[in-house]
């Protein structure tokens, strides 16, 4: 005679009528089963364990449009030959960019 998941007992609980004795599902202490709320999770659980769900999880993500180019120019190509000094990029020279 269990809703949700809580466990129901069958002990020494002082008697309460129609309500069932069942254990939190976070801290396992006993209570009756009206006195448990369920969670977001779907446990079954007391008063001082029980939290609502968290306001971020409903957030969305909203679609970003990347509507951008390619920002860098198109290079030449240039090959250093073996013994080829680049005194170029030492003097400050920008033509080779």
């Amino acid at each position: 005679m269990s809703s949700g998941s809580g466990r129901v007992l069958r002990s020494s609980f002082p008697y309460k009528s129609g309500d069932v004795a069942a254990i939190c599902d976070r801290c396992k202490f006993k209570f009756y089963l009206s006195e448990l709320q369920k969670t977001w999770e779907g446990l079954m659980c007391c008063s001082a364990c029980w939290e609502p769900r968290h306001p971020q999880d409903f957030v969305r993500a909203v679609k970003d449009e990347e509507n951008w180019k390619d920002t860098r120019r198109p290079g030449t190509d240039r090959f250093i030959e073996p013994g080829d000094h680049t005194v170029a990029a030492l003097s400050g020279d920008k033509s080779w960019l």
